[in-house]
């Protein structure tokens, strides 16, 4: 759609009470929760956008953990918006909004799934993952072991507080991501140190069993993710468990036989 944004940001709104809730653009993930109550955010998927043109999106609705169906209570909306990232004296521009979902009139669900479309127009075209391999037939455990060793680098990386090697692991991933949200320029010395989590203790990491293997993209992105979190690691303080980060982590591969990178 036509807006006159210099640097266009689009947001997903979405508002549900008394239902787990996720949420996707152009088959990828963005926004996951399972808190009970009610949910209300704006989340930008700039990130997912990776040019213009038609964009999709999928919202899904399922009943809390140990419940059979969504509550009779629950209710979802959902409406995406553009606006500029700088200029905030401009107001946002709705693009589309998916009708309120109201459970009470509906029959006994254990999901509801609404799909659909927008038109984006960014000023900017990302490679990402449309040229990647496609992963879903590759074998599952050659999968969980790449992805292994770069979480076990990742640990590493963390404990000993090398920011230059996280940088370069994550060199394209951050590119992308920053170019998406118009940042320009390195980062300065404050937001540099933020990429390195600090915690009380010995950094430890969440063991491989716990994690169950997704794909994304048509099947080319690939993650890890624990049950109820994104897609990503999971690091703890020795000192207390509860004590934690979570490293987002998507991961792609360029070309037959090239190793996985991180991409999201």
């Amino acid at each position: 759609m036509y807006h006159s944004y210099q640097h266009p940001l689009y947001e997903i709104e979405v508002r549900s009470r008394n239902c787990r809730v996720e949420l996707t653009v152009n088959d990828m993930p963005c926004f996951k929760s399972d808190e009970q109550g009610g949910v209300a955010v704006d989340w930008p998927v700039n990130p997912n956008i990776l040019s213009s043109g038609r964009q999709s999106f999928t919202i899904t609705s399922k009943p809390y953990q140990g419940d059979d169906y969504i509550y009779k209570s629950a209710n979802l909306s959902l409406k995406v918006y553009v606006r500029d990232a700088f200029a905030n004296d401009k107001p946002r521009t709705l693009v589309v909004e998916m009708p309120e979902v109201d459970f009470s009139t509906k029959s006994p669900s254990q999901t509801y799934v609404y799909a659909g479309n927008f038109d984006a127009s960014v000023p900017y075209h990302q490679l990402g993952w449309q040229s990647s391999v496609p992963l879903i037939e590759e074998d599952k455990e050659r999968i969980i072991k790449e992805v292994g060793l770069i979480y076990d680098e990742l640990l590493d990386i963390f404990r000993n507080r090398d920011l230059s090697r996280y940088l370069a692991l994550c060199h394209e991933r951050q590119e992308e991501v920053f170019n998406s949200f118009y940042f320009k320029g390195p980062l300065d010395e404050k937001r540099q140190s933020r990429l390195i989590p600090t915690l009380p203790g010995l950094l430890m990491k969440t063991p491989y069993h716990d994690y169950h293997l997704s794909f994304h993209a048509s099947g080319k992105v690939v993650g890890l993710s624990l049950p109820s979190k994104p897609c990503g690691f999971l690091f703890y303080s020795s000192e207390d468990q509860k004590n934690a980060v979570l490293e987002m982590a998507l991961f792609h591969r360029k070309s037959p036989g090239a190793k996985l990178t991180l991409i999201r």
